[in-house]
């Protein structure tokens, strides 16, 4: 059988699971997604930042609409406190430009290229079996089905990612994300002027904040204000599961609020220590390397091939420009042997100099911060080239 008619199944269906049956949908393929969680997936709302061009690719190619809300951003502000300074003093204005989003609208912008009859929710699928033609899965109570390829998108701790790379398993490097969002209408005075033009990049001895404006989710038309703050605790993170918003203990707060206390310009301490207590969430950050991406007639997709550390503004790109490499190889070659061998090459090359670079950054930005008020205005841009590998941009 040739690509056009194949059965497929996709174990996973958050963004990178959606976007894959997108694309195995436009090739021919019978898809069926399964995903574990009943109802409509939740992510509370956080943020993403996509280069404009992978926007219009979206929106060009039928995977998203083109009414999907953002907020447009053309640069990225490094600041550092300065005394009393409300806002900081100006470290460098870094060219970035970027589309900001929200996790929720662009899985839901997805989720609605997927038809109902094809998504599947509250179904747990097992491999039970698989050779070089084929995947038998189980699902549920159904009994076994053959599938002629099996795509793994089930996050960063992937079931399917333990059968095409054994052990590849996420590294924790024992820092932080701590994250909040809160409606843009109640930042303090200057604060959404000072993000119009794109982020702001806290720096702090120990770590940096990013904080950037994002569509609310929930109310059209409305905007939130999105944070993040990267820092190393006392005690080093070994647990990779999210502590989900309203259910971080007190003591995992204390960094935070020393890290903003000690290190943030007022405004920006302001803009953080506003959000409420059931808005904060902590992400221990983690990454993963796999050796390859295909095994027989598995592969997989976002988060369960490689991980990379935020740091580099890839998660959801990443998932996507997998998605759009699966359907590029099944339009250019009539056998699967071939489009997945150009896939596996492709991808893993990719996900894996991205899982290099966040290292590279994270060193940089959070478990080794330079003095980052004796910088001069040449020093940053250069610490920055040396430490994204000669990019100046994220997106270059």
């Amino acid at each position: 059988m040739g690509i056009a008619g194949s059965r497929v199944a996709v174990i996973g269906g958050s963004i990178a699971g959606c976007a894959a049956a997108i694309a195995l949908a436009r090739a021919g393929c019978d898809v069926t997604v399964f995903e574990r969680t009943q109802g409509v997936l939740r992510d509370r709302g956080f943020g993403i930042g996509m280069p404009p061009s992978m926007i219009e690719t979206l929106i060009a190619a039928g995977y998203v609409s083109p009414v999907l809300p953002v907020v447009p951003g053309e640069e990225r502000v490094f600041v550092v406190r300065d005394g009393d300074t409300p806002a900081g003093r100006v470290l460098w204005r870094q060219p970035l430009p970027v589309r900001f989003t929200n996790w929720s609208l662009l899985w839901r912008s997805l989720r609605q290229q997927v038809a109902d009859p094809v998504y599947r929710d509250g179904v747990i699928a097992v491999i039970e079996d698989m050779n070089d033609m084929g995947v038998t899965v189980s699902a549920g109570t159904s009994a076994g089905t053959r599938f002629d390829l099996v795509v793994g998108a089930d996050g960063y701790n992937s079931a399917v990612r333990q059968r095409v790379a054994p052990g590849s398993s996420p590294h924790l490097p024992g820092y932080g994300l701590w994250r909040g969002t809160y409606p843009e209408r109640l930042l303090p005075d200057g604060a959404t002027a000072a993000l119009e033009p794109g982020a702001m990049m806290v720096c702090f001895p120990g770590g940096h904040a990013m904080i950037y404006l994002i569509p609310d989710h929930l109310r059209t038309g409305r905007r939130l204000v999105n944070w993040g703050v990267y820092l190393c605790p006392p005690q080093p993170m070994t647990d990779p599961a999210l502590i989900p918003p309203g259910q971080v203990p007190t003591a995992t707060m204390i960094p935070l609020r020393d890290a903003v206390t000690r290190g943030f310009p007022p405004l920006w301490a302001d803009v953080v220590g506003r959000t409420p207590a059931e808005r904060i969430s902590v992400q221990p950050i983690f990454d993963v390397i796999a050796p390859q991406y295909v095994s027989g007639r598995l592969a997989l997709a976002g988060d369960a091939g490689t991980t990379a550390r935020p740091h580099t503004g890839s998660g959801a790109v990443k998932a996507l420009e997998d998605a759009l490499a699966l359907e590029s190889g099944c339009h250019s070659a009539a056998e699967w042997a071939s489009v997945l061998a150009g896939y596996d090459r492709a991808r893993a090359a990719a996900g894996n100099a991205l899982t290099t670079l966040g290292r590279s950054l994270g060193r940089v930005l959070v478990e080794n911060t330079p003095d980052w008020g004796a910088l001069s205005e040449t020093d940053l841009p250069e610490l920055w080239r040396e430490a994204a590998s000669g990019r100046m941009s994220l997106y270059e």
